[in-house]
């Protein structure tokens, strides 16, 4: 799985779980929208996977939750991630274990992970194409833009660095009259696609929401070839709306566990190598095939 799945995994864990009855909780007014993203590795029905995540956004958190999954993530459905910016922590509740975690998005441990991080990028191309006036989605008129770049970005990571190889082409339909104001912030990076195509180019495509997208990249097939992965992603409902203060509570009875304490508690450096080794491993990979 490459690290851009494995961050959407990380970072888009969700879920509906039933809440208990209980006292009306209070509710602001919010973000509430469903995003559906489909994506073909090409190689036939076991290389293609379809997310549908629903986004719920109050001014200080976040909830994002798997409606369905299928194919190798098919295993998430049903579990939801709470982020909450006030207390710089992340919340995982698994319904169907009737259990949860709550980890310190800031914690000491985290900042040991020595990710992969994104350093220059050197452009041969990066062209933007106004292909005029697009259809209609929820009702708004969308501007149809396609981007394509091409060059490499350096990536270094645990004492290692790699080029990895830029190819792609980007349709984006944006509905210029949709201002999403701070709903890009509070839902983190899929609120910053609904916010604006993004990337080195943005500020020759116009503001406003991306309704749609259609991503194609080149990727290495590891026999020498190439193959084209194709990414869809659209969003097929958009409110804004009370939402519910009880959508970003544990339902009762469940098993919580509390991660941050367990981090606290660890021996000084007990995870430094492990964490570094499993770095490097990670890097290591992304350099071999060239590719995050």
């Amino acid at each position: 799985m490459s690290i851009t799945r494995r961050l959407h995994s990380l970072t888009t864990v969700l879920g509906l779980s039933a809440l208990i009855a209980a006292p009306a909780l209070a509710q602001t007014s919010g973000w509430t929208f469903t995003l559906r993203m489909d994506t073909d590795s090409g190689g036939g029905a076991a290389k293609r996977t379809s997310i549908v995540t629903r986004f719920q956004a109050l001014p200080d958190r976040y909830r994002t939750e798997y409606i369905q999954a299928t194919g190798e993530l098919g295993a998430i459905e049903g579990a939801y991630q709470i982020f909450n910016m006030a207390d710089s922590s992340m919340t995982m509740v698994m319904p169907a274990q009737k259990m949860a975690s709550v980890t310190a998005l800031n914690s000491a441990l985290l900042k040991q992970v020595d990710v992969p991080k994104a350093g220059a990028t050197h452009y041969t191309r990066n062209d933007v194409a106004d292909l005029g006036a697009g259809p209609k989605i929820l009702g708004h008129a969308t501007r149809h833009f396609r981007v394509s770049t091409a060059g490499t970005m350096e990536w270094t990571g645990s004492g290692q660095s790699c080029s990895q190889k830029i190819d792609s082409e980007t349709d984006y339909w944006i509905a210029p009259d949709l201002q999403l104001g701070a709903a890009g912030d509070e839902l983190g990076p899929m609120g910053a696609m609904m916010s604006s195509a993004g990337g080195s180019s943005s500020a020759r495509i116009p503001k406003g929401a991306t309704l749609r997208s259609i991503a194609r990249v080149q990727r290495p097939d590891g026999a020498g070839g190439m193959r084209t992965i194709a990414t869809t992603m659209e969003i097929i409902d958009l409110k804004h709306e009370p939402v519910s203060e009880a959508s970003f509570a544990i339902p009762a009875g469940f098993h919580i566990m509390d991660m941050t304490k367990a981090m606290a508690s660890m021996p000084a450096g007990m995870m430094d190598s492990v964490m570094h080794e499993s770095s490097a491993k990670l890097m290591t990979t992304m350099c071999a095939n060239g590719r995050p």
